[in-house]
């Protein structure tokens, strides 16, 4: 009352619009979503002077200053209270966030609202978490084992000489040795690589189908010893039966046993030489 200058008249609050002239109070709330600066004449600025769209990781609910987004959820341009988006599982989102933020690789999270980095769960053992925002963990792959908080699943490969066929090993103990007869000559092998060649036998463990390193961490020569035969795929030299010998390595089959020489019998198994046999007694 009384005014004699517009000078005298107030600027139209924030959190309020005045849309016509003459008022003696604001025409009302700003709409929820928008930030009502000071001297709004709309209830729904946008030209960043008087207001403009709620700024993102913030809220504004009608007729009030803008609020920080809470901790736990995300707020885009535009947001209004109660209008906040629940931080999506894989991701957080701390007091005040305009956008989710990943769980970084070797962590997940299945969970959805989570406000911290640490709320993230480390990968758990037997399982890899590879990328950002990783919402359940991978099973650890077939000739891999998987330690907590890996990202890729191929970092711990079994060495040669072993063999993992289950997903999800957790340690080094799940790499069983290569099954005897067989060899495992590669890191990671899910099967063995394949049969232990004719003439040679493989004890488990074995990284080589015929070589003098057979095994791991050996340098015994595998080759069928005389007095024996060794079929493909043997994992200790089957004996030549009584009544023959053979004096020769790397025999395949047990027609390679010679029948004992006349004069001589042999008595027991896996001779390998003529002087193990005895003499036949007189008469």
């Amino acid at each position: 009352m009384g005014l004699s200058i517009s000078g005298e008249c107030l600027v139209c609050p924030a959190g309020q619009f005045c849309g016509s002239d003459g008022l003696i109070r604001p025409s009302g709330p700003c709409d929820s979503g928008f930030l009502c600066v000071i001297g709004a004449m709309v209830p729904n600025p946008m030209d960043n002077r008087t207001g403009s769209l709620c700024p993102p990781g913030y809220y504004c609910k009608q007729g009030l200053r803008a609020g920080v987004c809470l901790a736990g959820y995300f707020c885009d341009w535009g947001s209004s209270k109660g209008d906040e988006a629940l931080c999506p599982a894989g991701f957080f989102c701390p007091r005040g966030t305009p956008a989710p933020l990943p769980c970084p690789p070797g962590t997940f999270s299945s969970a959805t609202g989570i406000a911290h980095q640490y709320n993230c769960t480390t990968c758990l053992p037997g399982y890899y978490c590879q990328g950002e925002g990783t919402v359940q963990p991978n099973l650890c792959p077939a000739g891999h084992y998987c330690p907590p908080g890996l990202t890729l699943g191929t970092e711990f490969p079994c060495p040669p000489g072993t063999v993992q066929k289950r997903l999800g090993a957790m340690s080094p103990h799940n790499c069983m040795a290569c099954p005897p007869g067989m060899f495992c000559s590669e890191y990671g092998l899910s099967e063995p690589s394949g049969l232990c060649d004719p003439g040679y036998f493989c004890p488990s463990g074995s990284i080589s189908f015929n070589s003098s390193e057979l095994q791991a961490n050996s340098t015994e020569n595998h080759i069928c010893p005389a007095g024996h035969f060794c079929p493909s795929g043997t994992g200790h030299p089957h004996p030549c039966p009584a009544g023959s010998l053979s004096m020769s390595l790397g025999v395949t089959a047990v027609d390679g046993c010679h029948p004992c020489p006349p004069g001589l019998f042999c008595n027991r198994p896996a001779l390998a030489d003529i002087m193990d046999a005895l003499p036949c007694h007189a008469g």
